[in-house]
């Protein structure tokens, strides 16, 4: 008896990278500044009421936190302190407007400089079933406290102060993860009776490829071009034979116009691409024009060769990303423990320029 083989498949999973920092809350920042200024002009008038003269007795502890978060409008996060306390205890579990989420018990993995674990969004919508071929569904039916989990890894480095984090659309998204990570870091200087800069927010930004530009023109297809911007971004672009130059020329002079223009190629091809020139044109102008705040956004949708990925690169912000493939038996999770040893693995390699782009 012939014994049946386990299929394997190739898996692609995508990670960007950040710097972690903390920035200001711009709404707790104007309304400590707005409560200065009053303060300022009741100390002005000579007659002041019991509740005026009370209100003035926070002058210095007003000037203070203004002081503060003046001087930390947007700097580095070390979150190794708080993460070490975290691994302590299993209460991570925060509501992020209405989204569920928190740290995957049993996830953390601490070595040398390096901190990774898992965040788990937590779902109880949207429910899935199973389905045999050719017979009913059967729903999966979910108990008051189960939850299906969708998952995102990430290492943080404490002593560049970067995060490596992966993509996942049904998991948490940057902005969410943002978003935990300042709760989080909130309920834990409750916890301690810190109140030292509570209202700081983690902010994750954007690690720039430098190189990425340069490395468009390499791929062997380009699947589609987006253009958004307005009239007035494209004045600089007006004698250029570019698609930026084409698109001015057709707006002619009317003014105050925003556009949206896309270029695609068919999906049923995969060898049909638009015309390398066209790209070439398109970058040679948008280099030249680099510094120009008023640039527009350019999307560029490429596939580097017939067995790579089709990748969109956003020219006002190239992130740096990495695609870690590997192969894995069908119907097999990929546990956390295994994709670690994949990240750290690129990260490493990645930890070089990551340190030149911080060091400019």
């Amino acid at each position: 008896m012939k014994l049946k083989t386990k299929r394997q498949i190739s898996k692609h999973v995508r990670f960007n990278y950040f710097e972690v920092m903390l920035k200001v809350n711009q709404s707790h920042f104007k309304k400590i500044n707005k409560e200065l200024e009053k303060i300022i002009y009741l100390k002005s008038i000579k007659k002041l009421n019991k509740k005026q003269k009370e209100r003035i007795l926070s002058y210095t502890h007003i000037v203070n936190e203004v002081q503060k978060f003046s001087e930390c409008q947007s700097s580095p996060w070390d979150m190794n302190e708080l993460l070490n306390l975290v691994n302590d205890t299993s209460d991570t579990t925060l509501n992020i407007d209405g989204i569920i989420a928190e740290i995957e018990p049993n996830s953390f993995i601490i070595e040398n400089d390096t901190i990774s674990f898992q965040l788990t969004k937590l779902r109880d919508n949207f429910l899935i079933a199973k389905k045999k071929i050719g017979k009913e569904k059967e729903d999966i039916l979910l108990g008051d406290d189960e939850y299906i989990g969708e998952f995102v890894s990430l290492i943080f480095d404490c002593k560049n102060k970067t995060m490596m984090l992966q993509s996942n659309m049904y998991a948490l998204g940057v902005t969410k993860v943002e978003q935990y990570l300042t709760k989080l870091r909130k309920k834990y200087l409750n916890a301690l009776n810190g109140s030292e800069l509570f209202e700081l927010e983690c902010e994750l930004r954007i690690i720039i490829d430098p190189d990425k530009i340069k490395d468009i023109i390499k791929a062997q297809y380009f699947k589609k071009i987006r253009i958004k911007g307005s009239d007035f971004m494209l004045d600089s672009f007006l004698n250029s034979n570019s698609l930026l130059g084409k698109i001015r020329k057709n707006i002619g002079k009317s003014s105050g116009i925003n556009f949206d223009v896309s270029i695609s190629v068919q999906n049923t091809n995969p060898t049909k691409s638009i015309d390398v020139d066209e790209v070439e044109n398109l970058l040679s102008d948008y280099k030249e024009f680099a510094d120009n705040p008023d640039k527009p956004m350019i999307e560029i949708t490429k596939k580097d060769d017939d067995d790579s990925n089709v990748e969109l690169i956003n020219l006002l912000e190239p992130r740096l990303t990495d695609i870690i493939s590997f192969s894995m038996y069908f119907r097999q999770p990929v546990g956390h423990q295994f994709l670690y040893g994949e990240m750290i693995k690129t990260y490493k390699k990645r930890l070089p320029l990551i340190e030149k782009i911080l060091s400019k």
